[in-house]
Order: structure tokens, then C-alpha cells, then sequence
């Protein structure tokens, strides 16, 4: 299943909670947990490979890395919660698992679900972190024990391309390649492109620029000269920034377009 990457979901270390009318999105994926709770409506719902069918006080969970996506059967409203976990919540739900993943994404319990919209309410309610880390502690867990947990080979790959991504996240600005994060993992520069490629649907390459573009984007200003920000986000040349400029405009506006 091809699908794109929200890159701008996995900067936010803030619990986001949202309600959707007639919500739908296509495939994609982030490192943060995404729980969709449908309030009323009828959804088709695929998590990774797996599809469901989702009714009234469903809830989904998108575990971290898995491909998401949420379409409407009906043109009947409707109305769902939506809730975005960051990263920065997830180290004892992680230690939990223990390298495992849940064996289905789906509950349809209207008792479990209630109890879990008065926990969403109370972490839209507190300002504490660490009281809004105990909430979110305790929805995981009730997921985790109503879903279950199965060993889950696959989530090594999902382990390197979190650490892949932390990484270049870390170093883009330096003179890393495909090849030098290859090594640097222990890994073959044609495993880990065909690995990276099945996540993002580009070369590492690629997304290391795209990373030093949107760099330059954010730190450019009338009192900053382009030419030493072109420099100190990575590029070579200012001839390698303008044409990865242009290529990445391009998709931005395709991606717009779809």
C-alpha cells in the first residue's frame, strides 16, 4: 500500500485531540499514535494490510509506523474524535509492548469506548504533563489488553526507520549519504534504500534534501544571506539547492493537487 509520510506530525510533541465531521483521509503514516474513535457513521478503515469496518463507538488505533487510512461509506454524516500521540508519550507504552504489536486495531465495546472518550476529555481538561501522560498510559494499556499483543517480527524494520529517521534528523546538515547511514546501522546501502523506500516511496537521498530545503525555508529572512544557508543546511553547490528546490515545489504542488 503506497502512502505518504507526515513528516510535520512527528515535530509536534503536543497530545492533539480534534472532532471531524465527514472525516477522510488517504494512506499514510508517522511515528506519533493515532486513535479514531467513531461517534456516528459507517467507515472503511485500513491499518496496514488489514481492512475493517468500522460503525457507531468504534475505536482505531494506528500504532507508530503503520499505514493508515479512513474512508466514508455512506453519504449519511458523521462525526469522530480524533487524537494524535507523540512520540514523547510513548516510552512506558513501548516498554509494554516489549517488540510486540497489537493483534487486531479495532474495538467495538460502546462500554470501553465511553470509558476512553472521559479519558480523552480529562487530558483536554489538564495542563500537567505528567497528568495527561497518565491518562494517555492508561488508554494504551486498555487498547493493549482489549486487542492484544503477538510477536511482530515486521516491527524491526519499523525499530531501524525510527532510528534511521532520529538519525538523519540529527546529521542532515552534514555530508551523509545513503551509503555512510548504511554503515553507520550495519547494514547493506540496498537493503536499507529497498526498507526505506517501502516506507516512504523515496530515496533517502531525496528526503535528506527535502529536509535540508525545508531547513533554508524556515530560517531564511531579508537579514539572512542565501548563499551561506545554502551552505550550512548541507548542499554542496547552490546549482544542487536550486534543483531540489524545484523538485520539491513540484511535489508539493502534486501533492496539493491529490
Amino acid at each position: 500500500m503506497k502512502a505518504f509520510y507526515e513528516l510535520y506530525r512527528d515535530t509536534e510533541n503536543e497530545i492533539i485531540i480534534s472532532k471531524r465531521t465527514d472525516y477522510s483521509f488517504p494512506p499514510h503514516f508517522h511515528a506519533s499514535i493515532e486513535i479514531f474513535i467513531l461517534l456516528n457513521g459507517e467507515y472503511n478503515i485500513t491499518i496496514d494490510d488489514r481492512a475493517y469496518t468500522a460503525d457507531e463507538k468504534s475505536v482505531i488505533i494506528a500504532d507508530s509506523f503503520t499505514i493508515h487510512s479512513y474512508t466514508k461509506t455512506s453519504d449519511a454524516p458523521s462525526e469522530s474524535m480524533l487524537m494524535l500521540i507523540p512520540s514523547v508519550y510513548l516510552s512506558e507504552y513501548n516498554a509494554y509492548k516489549n517488540g510486540k504489536s497489537l493483534a487486531s486495531a479495532m474495538v467495538q465495546d460502546k462500554t470501553l469506548v465511553d470509558e476512553i472518550l472521559v479519558l480523552v476529555d480529562f487530558i483536554k481538561r489538564h495542563d500537567s504533563i505528567a497528568v495527561k501522560q497518565e491518562y494517555v498510559n492508561v488508554i494504551l494499556l486498555l487498547l493493549s489488553e482489549h486487542l492484544g499483543l503477538i510477536d511482530a517480527p515486521q516491527q524491526k524494520n519499523a525499530a531501524t526507520i525510527r532510528d534511521v529517521l532520529s538519525y538523519i534528523d540529527n546529521n542532515f546538515r552534514q555530508n551523509i549519504t545513503l551509503d555512510s547511514i548504511a554503515k553507520h546501522f550495519g547494514y547493506s546501502g540496498c537493503h536499507l534504500s529497498r526498507i526505506f523506500h517501502s516506507y516512504f516511496s523515496m530515496s533517502i537521498s531525496r528526503y535528506i534534501n527535502n529536509l535540508r530545503i525545508q531547513y533554508i525555508e524556515t530560517n531564511k529572512s531579508s537579514d539572512v544571506k542565501l548563499l551561506p544557508l545554502i551552505y550550512d543546511a548541507g548542499f554542496s553547490s547552490p546549482q544542487t539547492y536550486y534543483r531540489n528546490l524545484k523538485y520539491y515545489k513540484a511535489q508539493n504542488i502534486k501533492h496539493i493537487k491529490d
